[in-house]
């Protein structure tokens, strides 16, 4: 029960089922049958797509990635490196989750799409438990987008680890083109190619969370006018 890993484990999961309380919580204050709100972002960024769980896609094949990416399976991924890297992700990822659900709770808003049907309409700590664990889903919850804040960690988690501590293992100062450059602590000091479309990807992601209505894009303008 000390191990690390199952310490940020554990706290991956309470964050989450904490986070999965509060989003209902808004859900329920913003009002799903409100009207959706103004908001200039949706008509700036291109018409509607109607793949609402399009986001999903992005982030779980981005999840994915990153799995088989820093399995121990390669040659530069050593054992005790995945594990750090499994430890560290959960524990951001928690962090994520706690300061999803208080901005949430203290901002709720109605569904930015009419396409999304809440199904956490029981009882809060049951329906939460269900959120958990990917049976039912909240629309209403839309002032921190967690699917930005996991896409972007990520992507931060892969170009930092192909870099150090990983080419250490396997190039020493013994660097190619695709490779970044590090420093005496093994910290990056320069960009690498895969970083390019990785970010990309991620700017991508961004996009379509916006033009298939999943979030509001908070540009300042989503409040209606008096």
């Amino acid at each position: 029960m000390t191990s690390p890993v199952l310490l940020s484990f554990i706290w991956f999961l309470v964050t989450l089922y904490f986070n999965s309380v509060l989003s209902i919580e808004a859900e329920r204050q913003g009002g799903n049958n409100n009207p959706i709100l103004e908001d200039e972002g949706f008509e700036e960024l291109g018409s509607q797509i109607d793949i609402f769980d399009l986001p999903n896609y992005m982030l779980f094949a981005l999840l994915g990635a990153t799995l088989i990416r820093f399995l121990p399976i390669w040659p530069c991924v050593k054992p005790a490196m995945f594990w750090m890297i499994l430890r560290r992700w959960f524990f951001l990822e928690g962090v994520i989750f706690i300061l999803r659900g208080f901005s949430v709770a203290m901002t709720s808003v109605p569904a930015p799409s009419a396409l999304c049907t809440s199904t956490a309409t029981g009882n809060v700590w049951i329906e939460a438990i269900y959120i958990t664990f990917g049976k039912h889903h909240t629309c209403a919850d839309c002032m921190f987008s967690g699917h930005t804040a996991a896409i972007t960690l990520l992507v931060m988690m892969w170009t930092h680890y192909s870099r150090g501590e990983e080419l250490a293992i396997c190039f020493g100062s013994r660097r190619g083109v695709i490779t970044s450059n590090v420093d005496a602590a093994g910290d990056p000091v320069g960009w690498k190619i895969i970083d390019l479309p990785l970010w990309a990807y991620a700017i991508v992601s961004y996009w379509i969370i916006i033009v298939t209505r999943f979030h509001y894009s908070h540009d300042g303008q989503c409040w209606p006018s008096a």
